[in-house]
Protein backbone atom coordinates (compact mmCIF):
# COMPACT_ATOMS: atom_id res chain seq x y z
CA UNK A 1 0.00 0.00 0.00
CA UNK A 2 2.80 2.41 0.93
CA UNK A 3 4.65 1.64 -2.30
CA UNK A 4 1.53 2.25 -4.35
CA UNK A 5 0.73 5.59 -2.67
CA UNK A 6 4.34 6.80 -2.92
CA UNK A 7 4.57 5.78 -6.57
CA UNK A 8 1.34 7.64 -7.33
CA UNK A 9 2.54 10.83 -5.60
CA UNK A 10 6.02 10.74 -7.15
CA UNK A 11 4.58 10.15 -10.62
CA UNK A 12 2.00 12.92 -10.28
CA UNK A 13 4.44 15.49 -8.91
CA UNK A 14 7.38 14.34 -11.07
CA UNK A 15 9.90 14.57 -8.21
CA UNK A 16 11.62 11.19 -8.34
CA UNK A 17 14.88 12.81 -9.49
CA UNK A 18 14.92 15.00 -6.37
CA UNK A 19 14.41 12.34 -3.71
CA UNK A 20 15.90 9.00 -2.76
CA UNK A 21 13.01 6.85 -1.55
CA UNK A 22 13.00 3.40 0.07
CA UNK A 23 9.80 1.63 1.06
CA UNK A 24 9.43 -1.28 3.46
CA UNK A 25 6.35 -3.13 4.66
CA UNK A 26 5.64 -0.72 7.49
CA UNK A 27 8.15 2.07 6.94
CA UNK A 28 9.08 4.78 4.47
CA UNK A 29 12.57 6.28 4.26
CA UNK A 30 13.39 9.26 2.09
CA UNK A 31 16.10 11.90 1.69
CA UNK A 32 16.77 14.81 -0.61
CA UNK A 33 19.18 14.49 -3.51
CA UNK A 34 20.54 17.94 -2.74
CA UNK A 35 23.17 18.00 -5.48
CA UNK A 36 20.53 17.40 -8.15
CA UNK A 37 18.21 19.96 -6.56
CA UNK A 38 20.97 22.59 -6.51
CA UNK A 39 22.00 21.80 -10.08
CA UNK A 40 18.46 22.18 -11.36
CA UNK A 41 17.92 25.38 -9.36
CA UNK A 42 20.66 27.01 -11.45
CA UNK A 43 18.34 26.81 -14.46
CA UNK A 44 15.14 28.00 -12.81
CA UNK A 45 13.49 30.64 -14.98
CA UNK A 46 15.36 29.54 -18.13
CA UNK A 47 14.04 27.60 -21.08
CA UNK A 48 15.89 25.96 -23.94
CA UNK A 49 15.00 25.68 -27.61
CA UNK A 50 16.68 22.72 -29.27
CA UNK A 51 16.80 22.27 -33.03
CA UNK A 52 18.28 19.68 -35.37
CA UNK A 53 19.65 22.47 -37.60
CA UNK A 54 23.21 23.72 -37.25
CA UNK A 55 24.15 27.28 -36.26
CA UNK A 56 24.86 28.24 -39.89
CA UNK A 57 21.32 27.33 -40.92
CA UNK A 58 19.42 29.02 -38.10
CA UNK A 59 20.42 31.52 -35.41
CA UNK A 60 19.20 31.78 -31.83
CA UNK A 61 16.59 34.46 -32.59
CA UNK A 62 15.27 32.53 -35.59
CA UNK A 63 15.00 29.34 -33.51
CA UNK A 64 12.97 31.13 -30.83
CA UNK A 65 10.68 32.68 -33.46
CA UNK A 66 10.19 29.28 -35.13
CA UNK A 67 9.22 27.81 -31.74
CA UNK A 68 6.70 30.59 -31.17
CA UNK A 69 5.30 30.05 -34.66
CA UNK A 70 4.81 26.37 -33.84
CA UNK A 71 2.85 27.41 -30.74
CA UNK A 72 0.63 29.56 -32.97
CA UNK A 73 0.07 26.60 -35.30
CA UNK A 74 -0.97 24.45 -32.33
CA UNK A 75 -3.31 27.21 -31.17
CA UNK A 76 -4.81 27.39 -34.66
CA UNK A 77 -5.60 23.67 -34.62
CA UNK A 78 -7.20 24.01 -31.18
CA UNK A 79 -9.40 26.83 -32.45
CA UNK A 80 -10.35 24.90 -35.56
CA UNK A 81 -11.22 21.70 -33.67
CA UNK A 82 -12.88 23.00 -30.53
CA UNK A 83 -13.17 26.78 -30.76
CA UNK A 84 -15.13 29.18 -32.91
CA UNK A 85 -14.90 27.18 -36.16
CA UNK A 86 -15.98 23.94 -34.48
CA UNK A 87 -14.62 21.47 -36.99
CA UNK A 88 -15.84 18.75 -34.60
CA UNK A 89 -18.30 17.12 -34.40
CA UNK A 90 -18.92 16.66 -38.12
CA UNK A 91 -22.53 15.76 -38.82
CA UNK A 92 -21.92 14.63 -42.40
CA UNK A 93 -21.11 11.11 -43.39
CA UNK A 94 -19.85 10.98 -46.97
CA UNK A 95 -16.16 11.40 -47.70
CA UNK A 96 -16.77 14.31 -50.06
CA UNK A 97 -18.88 16.25 -47.55
CA UNK A 98 -16.38 15.73 -44.73
CA UNK A 99 -13.62 16.97 -47.03
CA UNK A 100 -15.74 20.02 -48.00
CA UNK A 101 -16.50 20.75 -44.33
CA UNK A 102 -12.82 20.66 -43.36
CA UNK A 103 -11.90 22.80 -46.37
CA UNK A 104 -14.42 25.49 -45.40
CA UNK A 105 -13.14 25.50 -41.81
CA UNK A 106 -9.56 25.93 -43.02
CA UNK A 107 -10.64 28.66 -45.44
CA UNK A 108 -12.43 30.48 -42.62
CA UNK A 109 -9.34 30.32 -40.41
CA UNK A 110 -7.15 31.51 -43.32
CA UNK A 111 -9.43 34.53 -43.83
CA UNK A 112 -9.44 35.27 -40.09
CA UNK A 113 -5.63 35.08 -39.91
CA UNK A 114 -5.23 37.62 -42.72
CA UNK A 115 -7.83 39.91 -41.18
CA UNK A 116 -6.00 39.80 -37.84
CA UNK A 117 -2.73 40.75 -39.54
CA UNK A 118 -4.27 43.78 -41.21
CA UNK A 119 -6.28 44.83 -38.15
CA UNK A 120 -3.36 44.43 -35.72
CA UNK A 121 -2.98 48.21 -35.08
CA UNK A 122 -6.45 48.39 -33.53
CA UNK A 123 -6.62 44.98 -31.84
CA UNK A 124 -5.50 44.50 -28.25
CA UNK A 125 -5.15 40.73 -28.51
CA UNK A 126 -2.05 40.81 -30.72
CA UNK A 127 0.83 38.64 -29.45
CA UNK A 128 3.19 41.62 -29.44
CA UNK A 129 1.43 44.68 -27.94
CA UNK A 130 4.51 46.89 -28.36
CA UNK A 131 4.64 46.18 -32.09
CA UNK A 132 0.93 46.89 -32.35
CA UNK A 133 1.37 50.26 -30.65
CA UNK A 134 4.29 51.06 -32.94
CA UNK A 135 2.06 50.56 -35.98
CA UNK A 136 -0.36 53.27 -34.88
CA UNK A 137 0.03 56.15 -37.30
CA UNK A 138 -1.47 58.79 -35.00
CA UNK A 139 -2.87 59.19 -31.48
CA UNK A 140 -6.44 59.30 -32.82
CA UNK A 141 -8.98 58.19 -30.24
CA UNK A 142 -10.36 54.95 -31.66
CA UNK A 143 -11.76 52.19 -29.47
CA UNK A 144 -9.39 49.23 -29.31
CA UNK A 145 -11.15 45.91 -29.87
CA UNK A 146 -10.53 42.24 -29.69
CA UNK A 147 -11.14 40.50 -32.99
CA UNK A 148 -14.55 39.26 -31.79
CA UNK A 149 -15.79 42.59 -30.43
CA UNK A 150 -14.71 44.24 -33.69
CA UNK A 151 -16.80 41.75 -35.69
CA UNK A 152 -19.72 42.48 -33.38
CA UNK A 153 -19.19 46.20 -34.02
CA UNK A 154 -19.29 45.55 -37.77
CA UNK A 155 -22.79 44.11 -37.34
CA UNK A 156 -24.13 47.65 -36.86
CA UNK A 157 -23.26 48.46 -40.49
CA UNK A 158 -26.47 47.79 -42.37
CA UNK A 159 -28.31 48.41 -45.61
CA UNK A 160 -31.52 50.31 -44.88
CA UNK A 161 -34.65 50.90 -46.95
CA UNK A 162 -35.42 54.60 -46.61
CA UNK A 163 -38.72 56.22 -47.54
CA UNK A 164 -39.71 59.84 -46.90
CA UNK A 165 -43.43 60.59 -46.50
CA UNK A 166 -44.43 57.40 -48.30
CA UNK A 167 -42.46 58.30 -51.43
CA UNK A 168 -40.48 55.74 -53.39
CA UNK A 169 -37.90 54.16 -51.15
CA UNK A 170 -34.18 53.99 -51.71
CA UNK A 171 -31.40 52.07 -50.06
CA UNK A 172 -28.83 53.68 -47.79
CA UNK A 173 -25.78 52.19 -46.05
CA UNK A 174 -25.26 53.11 -42.40
CA UNK A 175 -22.48 55.67 -42.03
CA UNK A 176 -19.53 53.94 -40.34
CA UNK A 177 -18.16 55.22 -37.06
CA UNK A 178 -14.56 56.46 -36.94
CA UNK A 179 -13.46 53.09 -35.55
CA UNK A 180 -15.33 51.16 -38.22
CA UNK A 181 -13.89 53.41 -40.94
CA UNK A 182 -10.37 52.80 -39.62
CA UNK A 183 -10.98 49.05 -39.64
CA UNK A 184 -12.41 49.12 -43.17
CA UNK A 185 -9.41 51.15 -44.33
CA UNK A 186 -7.00 48.62 -42.82
CA UNK A 187 -8.89 45.82 -44.57
CA UNK A 188 -8.99 47.72 -47.85
CA UNK A 189 -12.78 47.45 -47.83
CA UNK A 190 -15.52 49.95 -48.56
CA UNK A 191 -18.92 49.21 -47.01
CA UNK A 192 -20.77 51.01 -49.81
CA UNK A 193 -19.22 48.66 -52.36
CA UNK A 194 -20.62 45.71 -50.43
CA UNK A 195 -24.11 46.98 -51.34
CA UNK A 196 -23.94 48.17 -54.97
CA UNK A 197 -27.71 48.76 -54.96
CA UNK A 198 -27.30 51.49 -52.33
CA UNK A 199 -27.67 55.08 -53.46
CA UNK A 200 -25.79 57.70 -51.52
Amino acid sequence: MIVWRVGEAVGRLKVSKHFKIRCEDDNLFWSRRQERIDREAEFDGFWVVRTSLDADSIGSDEAVEACRSLARVEQAFRQIKTGRLRIRPIFVYSEARVRDHVFLCMLAYYAEWHMRQRLAPILFDKDDPEAARAQRASPEKIAVHSFHTLLADFSTVALNDVSIDGSESFKLVTSPTSGQKKAFDLLGANPTRMFPEAGR
